[in-house]
């Protein structure tokens, strides 16, 4: 700490004599000046209590002066009392005391009023412009003594590095680091200190865990294992590492072989197999086991070799998902051998299709096993089999089933323009896509549809197709129901009878029209009459079997037609003996059928029976 250097100016003082009452004593000047930093001072001491002004005044000189004011700040001390005497140059005494001060000015001087006046050093707050610094320390707060005497530079200090105390400008002080830590420094951790001038944070003793580089408290950094092995620190084997926090070693990789436990790179340890198997070590089945340098032992471990679905002489197959589902039903296969059994199991096993050998496979073109179809083998099925009207089936990709996507079903009035290929009736379609393919690739327009209502296969399918029973003739109809095209049975070239419509309107049902001869005359009830021009011929042996003839003719172009449906020939010929030729349908030999409903009468002519 600096010694703050101070200065007392003196000026002379000059005596200044004022008369208080009419009186003509006149105090003698006292003595003035002193040594330098002395004010001078004067006493008057009036003889009949008159008033004398004593005046100290400074000067640099540091001569005294009579009592007359300078210009100077000066401070005055009256005594007013009795008559004082003069005590020497530059000193007068008064008995009388006065306790006032004033300014040069005539203004009272007042210690405390924060106004530096007079011979005042300072005045409160009013330093003169001085502080700490301007004196010589380093900081602090400047006062001013209580009688304004002097400063008080009590509170100043100076600063000291190494007193473990931050001061000033310094940013750490010995043990004093402000809280900071080698953490807040950015570092790992480690101790931080201060440098000697306390001008900054010392981080030497900080330390970065994980830069390969042992610092400061480190055990270890990484790779930097301080040249220790798993060896040295007393184990068998094994890959030593440094911990994250670098605090201490990571001994997790070393081992102690033999100890039951797998530890660090052992593979197993005794008993102790690390949860393992033979299988999941790649084989397919056996017993695994721990070697002395606690490596595995597969002596025991079992792979499965040979065709799955072959009798192969061995345990097992070589496929695993193969062999594990076929060992699940019969165990033998694994524990002896895979015979002719396992290998039948297999063809029909899902696990063992498609994995070599003679087992089943999907892409060849042929079906085997459990598949459905296989690439162009599709065991007879096409898009029709599969519910479709047209189109090209195919087989999916593992054979499990049938490939429909390109397979199309048809759908629209197969006798108006759909726009769509085909119509919703299959044959329909079938048939007019054989004459016309476009109407299957392309569009069923007018031409398809106008072709579906002349095409048999496309009758009564729906739609605006021709309807049979819907007694208007369509298409390719002959007739519909009571609509016969205006026909009736004279019109046919019969002689009478009821023309109606077969049941498919294909042709005219001529079943009730009646030619003249061959007519039913014994069925009863009702009895059917011959025409005027024919007479009822009946059997004598059977009076039950008769039939209308021509009672005469000379050829069989004088006979009528026969009755459809038979094969018996009409022949002209007399068959009573009364030497008259009938017309008969003769069945007298083998081959000759009457019509539906006709018996052959005595082995000779058709006739119709009695109910």
């Amino acid at each position: 700490m600096r010694t703050i250097g101070r200065r007392v100016v003196t000026l002379g003082s000059t005596l200044l004599l004022i008369t208080a009452c009419p009186t003509d004593d006149v105090g003698v000047g006292g003595s003035g000046g002193g040594q330098d930093g002395t004010a001078g001072s004067g006493s008057d001491t009036g003889a009949t209590g008159g008033t004398v002004a004593t005046s100290s005044v400074a000067d640099e000189t540091g001569t005294g002066g009579s009592g007359v004011d300078s210009t100077a700040d000066a401070s005055a001390t009256d005594s007013m009392g009795s008559e004082g005497t003069a005590t020497g140059p530059g000193t007068m005494t008064d008995t009388d005391t006065d306790t006032g001060s004033s300014s040069s000015t005539g203004d009272p001087v007042v210690c405390g009023d924060d106004v530096v006046a007079g011979s005042e050093v300072c005045d409160g707050t009013d330093l003169g412009g001085e502080d700490c610094i301007s004196q010589g320390f380093d900081a602090g707060t400047l006062a001013c003594a209580d009688d304004c005497s002097a400063l008080d530079a009590s509170a100043c200090v100076d600063f000291m590095c190494g007193n473990d105390t931050t001061e000033g400008s310094e940013i750490c002080d010995g043990t004093d680091l402000g809280g900071q830590t080698c953490g807040m420094q950015g570092f790992d951790g480690g101790t931080l200190g201060c440098l000697l001038d306390c001008s900054g944070y010392d981080t030497a003793a900080c330390t970065t865990c994980g830069n390969d580089l042992i610092e400061g408290a480190e055990m270890c950094d990484g790779a930097d294992l301080a040249g220790l092995t798993c060896v040295i620190l007393g184990f068998d084997s094994g890959t030593l590492a440094c911990q994250g926090d670098c605090a201490d070693f990571d001994t997790s990789m070393c081992s102690f072989c033999g100890n039951d436990i797998a530890e660090g790179t052992e593979e197993c340890d005794g008993v102790d197999l690390n949860g393992q198997t033979c299988v999941t070590q790649g084989f397919d089945s056996g017993s695994l086991s721990c070697q002395g340098d606690c490596s595995f032992d597969t002596g025991s471990c079992i792979a499965y070799t040979g065709d799955c679905c072959a009798n192969n002489g061995s345990p097992g197959c070589d496929d695993s998902a193969c062999t594990a589902a076929v060992c699940a039903v019969d165990a033998s296969c694994c524990g002896f051998a895979w015979d002719a059994g396992c290998a039948a199991a297999a063809m029909s096993e899902p696990a063992c299709q498609d994995v070599g050998g003679s087992c089943p496979a999907c892409g060849n073109d042929a079906i085997e096993g459990l598949e459905v179809c296989d690439g162009t083998a599709l065991a007879g099925e096409d898009c029709s089999t599969q519910g479709f009207d047209l189109g090209t089936l195919g087989c999916q990709g593992d054979c499990s089933g049938y490939d429909t996507s390109a397979c199309v079903s048809f759908s629209g009035d197969c006798c108006g323009a759909n726009g769509t290929p085909g119509c919703d009736d299959a044959a329909c379609t079938a048939a007019i896509c054989a004459a016309d393919p476009t109407c299957c690739t392309g569009s069923w327009d007018a031409v398809c549809a106008a072709a579906a209502v002349m095409e048999p296969a496309c009758q009564d399918v729906g739609g605006s197709c021709p309807a049979c029973g819907d007694d208007m003739i369509e298409g390719l109809e002959a007739c519909d129901g009571t609509d016969l095209g205006g026909q009736d049975c004279v019109g046919l070239g019969f002689d009478g009878g009821t023309l109606g419509c077969q049941p498919d309107c294909s042709a005219l049902d001529l079943s009730s029209c009646q030619d003249i001869g061959f007519g039913d005359c014994v069925s009863n009830p009702p009895a059917v009459a011959c025409l005027p021009q024919e007479q009822c011929i009946f059997n004598p042996m059977m009076p039950t079997e008769g039939v209308c003839i021509d009672p005469s003719c000379t050829t069989v172009a004088d006979c009528p037609l026969a009755q459809p449906g038979g094969t018996a020939p009409v022949q002209c010929t007399d068959i009573t003996g009364e030497g008259i030729n009938e017309c008969i349908m003769f069945c007298g030999l083998p081959g000759l059928v009457c019509p539906p409903g006709m018996v052959c009468s005595l082995g000779i002519a058709c006739a119709w029976p009695s109910p």
